[in-house]
């Protein structure tokens, strides 16, 4: 069958050019070079096909046929014409050819394979082209020959055409499409990449690759589509297997068990894995390993040998008998773990088990939990498929373990949970039911099911014949779930209790280390000692790559470094440790853990005031409702998220995760994030309802603090450094000033024994910015006006100082110390911000300072995008008689929710409350005229005409909006949710009365 000539196109173009030269009087010789299977035939056929078209005499041979008499009978020239000698039929061609008249048609002369002409043709075709280069002859002369002809003979024969201008054209592989595209007319298929393997075999070479494809289609075109999926996987074709394996056949028995060996370790071998297998030496191999490499079926990558093409190694791989091979993969098995190379073990293992071999699964199991702990990713990828395909039963559980373990360890919680569970409804040993168990209680505990993990994790240390690393283990799962309350017994008991004892080699060990660190280090940030809770984790950042322990990043030491390094305010150091878990966590190809990196991340971009970052790190972490994310990844992310809405002034939003937080904080109160999920908290409540209600907020948890402390928890005082100036201030705002000296004194504990201990200097910032505005000291706030790191919190402190300079312009009214200008702003109404616009103090130097101090702080605002703080500062400035425009343009729809501005939202968010325009004037600090342009705005938007319908449609989206957390994943917030809630006449209550009221 002849096939479409595919790669040859300039070949032939070079052929067609000199027949149309021969047939101008111009004759010429063309040299077509190529290895066997080529096309050197196909393209002398060619030029013998274009030939007859165009009129030309064609007179064909191979070259051991040139002294056959009959080679030039289409000339007319007989083996008795011309003169006698040697050259058998090419005596006289010469001669012949120069006596033929220009109106006798041209001849073309094609000889194949010149490696088998005898001397006296070479001779006869030597004079012949040089003939040609003096005299203008209708004659083209077209020879092919094997690059492997290198006889002298034929050289000097080459090297003469060449000096008499004789075209060399050379036949390579055909390129990659072009070899699909023959593979498949041959197979009857459509081009496609399954072809591929085949293609590479045949190196490129059309004869071969249609030799495979015949031996594939094996003579039946009906079954090519089948036969072709076998190229994919499993054994081959019995007849393609003999086919591919047909360049070895000539291997000697060495050689062909050095390829028997390769292939059944998997296609890669080191020369100490075949000298062990093997059991000769390196020298005693080396023979071998010379002829294969020699074959081109093995070739040299990195000290290991490796099959050249994947094909070859499975034709190799399952020509190995059933029995054998699997006695074998045992073997390396066994061999290979061992060594410590679970991976290649658990490879051999998994193979001999397919394969029958039941003695491998003992330690297919080993292999698999030592893997699960190295590369997770890969434990996961290699046994799960193997797991599910064994029968119910002690085998299929005994699979599962360290398919779940993996699991846990790259992140992916929920599935380790169900998957343990599910193992352990089915029967299995005691020992995998231990361990299924206690992987089941760490995954519950990581996704925050408290209660289910600390009733399994207490039974596993009741539990008689446990195993000590078991114990250590189930005995970290009690410690956290007991300490969730976050009281101060509860943080006495985790740094009373012993500290476990290091032991080389990491493992469950290191965990337990890790994880009495983490315990220690967070149970002293509660204890207002954050200095000692970095000594705790010091050395952690030096430690590279990504976690080796059971829980992965769980308990990681550096995750919870940064966390606490941000809310300090030390943003590079921060974000160094941060970026090198992140680093560590995507070369080891565990993408689940990343949330775990990105919740910390996100509240440095909120620190750092790039809002819209945060956001997204935020949303990410909580995407797909937050499903099999770790609890403190959650809880940073929606407090991150919260604040980032209030920024926005999407109240609605930041009420929904505040509502989740909520829910979350009264199930667990001691993770470090808790303090930034607390000041989640009191800034909605202070941007929804005001000064008033945030300080109530604050009073209250003081007062249902955990132990009768009656303090502010020191998480959130630690919560960034300018959160305790903050709180200060929404105390003395309100009328607390009990309060705010409360505050202002916790804050000074924070830095009690680390003036002098080299830490972040945020600290001491933090204190003086706090103390600065509890006393009104333009002293004090001017010195860590530009300290605070923090855009947001240099925006505050400038903000504070500003306030202090203009209290300092008029005497106080007698409302809690603050100056009239402060009222005015506060109540709205432009007659009072035009009496308060015209100071009675003289102070003309003092009033500037104020300005520009505002001025700096409603830049800082603006760039975080923390619109209700930029209002603030606008509406004090407006009392200075400074005005700013401060409206955006932004392409919106004409109607809907959609096409509201972001004040408009605001404005409804509190209107749908049911607060008055006054009130919301007052929470925005504008005056009630604008909010009644904007409600205006509002309804003809909407198309609405009343309030109460405003409400109806604020409801109705509301629930329409997507919650942030799964129920099932925070049973807390389940149960939350199903509680009617309570809401005033103004708006629901952000916190219940206790947070810690459902901690046991």
């Amino acid at each position: 069958m002849t096939y479409t000539l595919r790669g040859r196109a300039s070949v032939r173009d070079r052929l067609v050019d000199a027949l149309t030269g021969a047939a101008c009087g111009r004759g010429h010789v063309v040299v077509v070079e190529g290895p066997a299977g080529s096309g050197r035939s196909r393209m002398l056929a060619e030029a013998e096909t274009v030939g007859r078209a165009r009129g030309f005499v064609v007179c064909r041979a191979m070259a051991d046929h040139l002294e056959h008499p009959g080679l030039l009978a289409p000339l007319g020239v007989s083996g008795d014409d011309g003169p006698t000698g040697g050259g058998g039929a090419l005596r006289g061609l010469t001669e012949r050819l120069l006596r033929r008249s220009p109106q006798e048609p041209p001849v073309l002369l094609a000889i194949d394979d010149l490696r088998w002409a005898q001397p006296s043709a070479l001779d006869a075709l030597r004079t012949l082209s040089g003939v040609l280069t003096v005299r203008d002859l209708r004659v083209c002369l077209v020879l092919s020959r094997t690059p492997d002809d290198d006889s002298a003979a034929t050289e000097r024969f080459l090297a003469a055409l060449s000096a008499d201008g004789a075209s060399r054209l050379r036949l390579g592989p055909l390129p990659p499409d072009d070899a699909i595209a023959l593979a498949a007319e041959a197979l009857g298929v459509r081009p496609s990449g399954a072809l591929v393997p085949l293609c590479e075999v045949a190196q490129g070479v059309p004869a071969r690759l249609l030799d495979l494809a015949e031996a594939l289609r094996d003579g039946d075109p009906g079954d090519a589509g089948a036969r072709l999926a076998a190229l994919s996987s499993g054994p081959l074709p019995e007849r393609l297997r003999k086919e591919v394996l047909r360049p070895v056949r000539s291997l000697s028995p060495a050689a062909a068990a050095l390829l028997d060996v390769v292939a059944v370790l998997g296609g890669s071998a080191s020369l100490h894995d075949l000298g062990a297998t093997l059991g000769h030496s390196a020298m005693d191999l080396m023979p071998a390993i010379q002829e294969c490499a020699a074959s081109g079926v093995l070739t040299d990558t990195g000290g290991h040998l490796v099959f050249r093409y994947p094909l070859v190694r499975r034709a190799v791989q399952y020509g190995v008998p059933h029995p054998v091979r699997a006695a074998l993969r045992y073997e390396l098995g066994e061999r290979q773990l061992a060594q410590d190379t679970p991976a290649s073990s658990a490879r051999h293992f998994a193979a001999a088990l397919r394969d029958g071999e039941a003695r491998a699964l003992p330690g297919l199991e080993r292999a698999g939990r030592s893997l699960a702990l190295r590369a997770p990713a890969s434990a996961v990828s290699l046994l799960g498929p193997l797991a599910e395909e064994q029968p119910p039963g002690t085998r299929r559980s005994a699979l599962r373990l360290p398919v779940a373990m993996a699991l846990q360890a790259s992140g992916r919680l929920t599935d380790a949970a169900e998957l343990a569970d599910a193992a352990l409804a089915e029967a299995c040993d005691p020992s995998g039911a231990v361990e299924l168990a206690l992987c089941l209680a760490e995954s519950e505990l990581m996704a925050g099911a408290y209660e289910s993990a600390a009733a399994r994790a207490a039974s596993l240390s009741a539990a008689a014949q446990v195993p000590d690393d078991v114990a250590a283990r189930a005995e970290v799962v009690l410690r956290r779930a007991r300490c969730r309350a976050g009281d101060a017994e509860a943080v006495r008991s985790v740094l009373a209790a012993p500290r476990p004892v290091a032991v080389p080699g990491g493992g469950a060990a290191r965990h337990v280390v890790a994880a009495d660190r983490v315990l220690r280090a967070t149970a002293l940030w509660h204890q207002a000692r954050p200095l000692d809770a970095l000594a705790q984790l010091r050395g952690a950042a030096e430690r590279p790559g990504a976690p080796s322990h059971p829980t992965g990043a769980y308990w990681d030491e550096r995750v919870l470094l940064g966390a606490l390094l941000v809310d300090l305010g030390d943003l590079d150091r921060a974000d160094e440790v941060l970026g090198a878990v992140e680093t560590g966590l995507r070369e080891a190809g565990l993408p689940d853990w990343l949330p775990s990196v990105d919740a910390p991340r996100a509240a440095l971009a909120l620190e750092r005031g790039d809002t819209d970052r945060a956001e997204l790190l935020a949303n990410g972490v909580l995407a797909d409702g937050a499903r099999g994310r770790a609890r403190p990844a959650v809880l940073l992310a929606l407090g991150v998220r919260a604040e980032c809405a209030v920024h926005r002034g999407r109240y609605h939003e930041a009420r929904t995760d505040a509502a989740a937080l909520s829910a979350m904080l009264r199930d667990d109160a001691f993770d470090a994030a808790a303090g930034r999920a607390l000041r989640a908290l009191v800034r909605c409540a202070e941007a929804e309802r005001g000064a008033e209600a945030a300080a109530a907020l604050l009073a209250d948890l003081c007062a249902s603090a955990p132990g009768g402390e009656g303090r502010l928890p020191a998480a959130l005082l630690l919560a960034g450094p300018a959160t305790p100036a903050w709180l200060v201030g929404i105390a003395r705002t309100a009328g607390r000033r009990d309060l705010a000296s409360d505050i202002a004194a916790r804050a000074r504990d924070c830095i009690r024994d680390g003036a002098d201990a080299g830490e972040p200097g945020s600290l001491t910032t933090a204190a003086e910015h706090a103390e600065g505005v509890l006393r009104q000291s333009a002293a004090l706030l001017s010195r860590v006006a530009d300290a605070q790191q923090g855009p947001w919190a240099r925006a505050r402190a400038q903000e504070d100082l500003g306030t202090v300079l203009l209290a300092a312009l008029t005497p106080a009214d007698g409302s809690g110390g603050r100056p009239a200008q402060l009222v005015a702003a506060r109540k709205g109404g432009h007659a009072a911000a035009e009496a308060a616009s015209r100071p009675r103090g003289t102070d003309s130097a003092g009033r500037e300072r104020a300005v520009q101090c505002l001025q700096a702080a409603l830049k800082g605002y603006d760039v975080v995008g923390a619109a209700p703080d930029a209002a603030r500062v606008r509406g004090l400035l407006r009392t200075l008689g400074v005005r700013r425009r401060h409206w955006r343009y932004a392409n919106r729809p004409a109607a809907g929710w959609a096409s509201l501005t972001d004040t408009e939202r605001a404005v409804a968010d509190l209107v749908a409350q049911g607060l008055t325009n006054r009130e919301t004037a007052e929470r925005m600090f504008l005056s009630p005229y604008t909010v009644n342009f904007h409600l205006r705005q509002i309804f003809r938007k909407l198309s609405i005409t009343s309030r109460v319908e405003l409400a109806r449609m604020h409801r109705d989206l509301e629930r329409t909006a997507p919650l942030p957390v799964r129920a099932d994943a925070h049973p807390a917030a389940e149960r939350d949710e199903r509680r009617p809630a309570r809401r005033s006449s103004r708006s629901a209550a952000l916190v219940p009365p206790s947070l810690w009221g459902r901690a046991t």
